[in-house]
């Protein structure tokens, strides 16, 4: 059996290969996910070696982590979400021939509909003539399995492909299809005895899973940076995109040398990490681009705008307007009035690019300065004179050196 993936097992109902892994086996219900990763609870002591089972209150926990787990958009499926051609061909086939056994669609068992988070299977079982039963599988990760080559002897329901008897050279997968991982091509695969289709018709189809829809779409993570004040066609589509529902639109700059944020809203504005200011056009946002100070557009999960535009920590207080916006405090603590929330880590002097962490870029600031010492009489400052004694010294870089390598830097 190859080793299943642990992304995307939300709403897929039973789990391992044989579906043996269920809720029903304890009386709850067969197609509930969570139920079904319970049952691998006794894995801790059987594989693992632990003493005993975990807790209820950790399992419970570890599934609910699990089941959020997602499969990235898929690459091979064009940004705007309309298929090729042959993508579209093999959708076609997919959805509508009676192409197994004479009269089932390839849906009938590998079913697809988003709305439901079946990309592929439903949770059922199949029996395709073999030793066994086994649960239908999804076909998110079918691209992954590109890369391995030649077939092994065999016998079954693929007796019209013939088995590689000579050296097939280097393998960029150790796997391939089915549950042995036995077949190197999706257009092989369609070559068991259970299906029909022609040879373009085949890879039409292989065209189509290798595009298979997903969670996320296709747009979900891209990134575009504006320097002008026009409107680019990559901007475009990523606002065309949202407005078909398939993602949301945030956008960062820094501005004064403070990060700022923005989210466009349904009804076309931006609405910035500042609370307390009007929401802008897009064409108001634009005028603050320029080469020196980029504007970075993200599609982003739909339901993720607020979080990751303007309110990190998401507790409700947007970023501009929180005393420590990269930590939870909704009761925005400050016993010492210095506008910095008690709940923020400590200050990192060393983080000059106010990126969140002291690297080496910092490290290639601070290198520039050392050895200066004219810092209270020259252009330009000293940003390494963190004792303000007019030079960079071994005592500032004693002090840098504590700061280097941290992660959790306040971000103003």
């Amino acid at each position: 059996m190859t080793t299943q993936s642990l992304r995307g097992m939300a709403g897929q109902g039973p789990m391992h290969w044989r579906g043996d892994r269920t809720a029903g086996s304890v009386g709850g219900d067969p197609m509930d996910e969570f139920g079904a990763f319970r049952q691998f609870n006794g894995a801790f002591v059987g594989l693992i070696g632990n003493a005993t089972e975990l807790a209820d209150a950790d399992i419970n926990k570890f599934a609910e982590f699990i089941l959020q787990v997602q499969y990235p958009p898929n690459p091979n499926r064009p940004l705007d979400n309309n298929l090729t051609l042959k993508q579209q061909a093999g959708s076609n086939f997919y959805f509508t021939a009676p192409s197994t056994a004479g009269f089932l669609t390839c849906n009938t068992c590998h079913v697809i509909d988003p709305a439901q988070g079946f990309f592929g299977t439903n949770g059922e079982m199949s029996f395709e003539n073999g030793t066994q039963e086994f649960k239908i599988p999804h076909l998110r990760n079918a691209y992954q399995k590109v890369g391995m080559f030649g077939i092994p002897r065999m016998d079954g329901i693929f007796t019209r492909i013939s088995s590689t008897s000579q050296h097939m050279g280097d393998q960029v997968r150790g796997f391939g299809f089915v549950h042995d991982g036995s077949i190197d091509t999706l257009k092989n695969f369609h070559q068991a005895d259970l299906f029909s289709s022609s040879d373009t018709e085949a890879d039409n189809l292989a065209q189509f899973m290798y595009a298979m829809d997903n969670t996320q779409r296709p747009i979900v993570g891209q990134q575009t940076s504006i320097t002008g004040n026009a409107i680019t066609p990559r901007l475009q589509l990523f606002i065309d995109q949202m407005i078909a529902g398939n993602s949301e639109l945030i956008a960062k700059a820094s501005i004064d040398d403070q990060q700022r944020g923005w989210f466009r809203q349904s009804d076309r504005s931006f609405q910035s990490d500042d609370g307390f200011a009007d929401a802008i056009t897009l064409n108001e946002l634009l005028q603050l681009a320029s080469i020196s100070r980029p504007i970075t557009f993200t599609a982003v999960p739909n339901g993720t705008a607020v979080r990751m535009g303007v309110d990190r920590d998401n507790d409700l207080i947007l970023d501009a307007n929180d005393n420590c916006p990269g930590t939870p405090n909704e009761n925005q603590l400050d016993s010492n009035d210095d506008g910095i929330g008690d709940a923020c880590p400590l200050l990192c002097e060393g983080d000059f690019d106010n990126d969140g962490d002291v690297d080496g870029i910092d490290a290639s600031t601070f290198s520039a300065d050392f050895g200066r010492l004219n810092c209270n009489s020259s252009e330009p400052a000293c940003e390494g004179d963190f004792d303000a004694d007019g030079d960079v010294d071994g005592i500032d870089a004693s002090l840098f050196s504590q700061d280097f390598g941290r992660l959790d830097c306040p971000i103003f």
